[in-house]
């Protein structure tokens, strides 16, 4: 994989986390 897109996961996962209510 590469660094980025790891890097982009992990801010989508901690935004889904901070923002609940995503749908």
């Amino acid at each position: 994989m590469d660094i980025k897109t790891v890097e982009f996961m992990l801010l989508k996962l901690v935004l889904t986390l901070q923002l609940p209510n995503v749908d």
